[in-house]
């Protein structure tokens, strides 16, 4: 028994920090890494029945060690799920609910993804607040500021200016596993010759982004209204 409770706990060490780093480091794609991440705290639980039979057979220090192990990785993925919201299970988030602006993965820039269909009427129950910005500055000036703003965030790699269609295609990573989103912001022209801004922000990874492609929407159309 010793030996398996041995086993465990070393296996849930080394899936705990093993996923993150090497998902961070970019050896292994960022959903492995963290579907070995959530595998540490599946193997935790084992350890923490291991631990409560050590206890019983009066192992107290090594009971208390494995229960210590086991608890670790359960109280930070349960921590950070429960810190994160209530968001809905979608990746995909747009300000144009009727003609989201074109995106595509930065990997494969050649085919345009396609929104679900069921993603607007999400949107609007959930990110009602998500909408276009206005502007009276001609397109072409509010493309140039949008370009200097993007081009600034050291987070976002901007790979792509449409000048002449009005489109600027960005991705980021973040966070310690790297996960990647994709977005595009769009500007058109509105009747009275000021400017519409749209944004479009997608999780490659994943169905759930837990509300990241809707808060970055919200802050850069936010710090982007102050440029207006």
């Amino acid at each position: 028994m010793k030996k398996v409770s041995g086993i465990l706990s070393i296996l849930t060490v080394v899936l705990f920090f093993s996923g993150p780093l090497l998902a961070h480091f970019h050896i292994i794609p960022a959903l492995a890494g963290f579907g070995m991440f959530v595998l540490s705290a599946v193997v935790g639980v084992l350890c923490i029945i291991g631990s409560i039979a050590a206890i019983k057979r009066k192992e107290l220090q090594t009971g208390v060690l494995l229960f210590s192990i086991g608890a670790l990785p359960i109280f930070i993925i349960g921590y950070t799920l429960s810190s994160s919201g209530s968001h809905p299970p979608i990746n995909d988030i747009s300000t144009d609910l009727v003609n989201p602006p074109v995106l595509f993965d930065q990997r494969t820039p050649d085919a345009a993804i396609v929104m679900d269909q069921k993603n607007p009427e999400i949107i609007k129950t959930s990110y009602s607040d998500i909408s276009p910005v206005y502007s009276k500055k001609s397109p072409g000036d509010i493309f140039i500021v949008i370009s200097n703003a993007a081009k600034s965030n050291p987070q976002w790699t901007v790979y792509k200016e449409d000048s002449g269609g009005l489109l600027l295609h960005s991705f980021e990573r973040f966070g310690i596993f790297q996960f990647t989103d994709d977005f595009t912001i769009r500007i058109t022209a509105s009747n009275d010759g000021g400017s519409v801004i749209d944004m479009r922000s997608k999780s490659r990874d994943g169905k759930a982004d837990f509300g990241i492609n809707a808060k970055r929407i919200r802050s850069f159309l936010s710090s982007l209204s102050t440029k207006l």
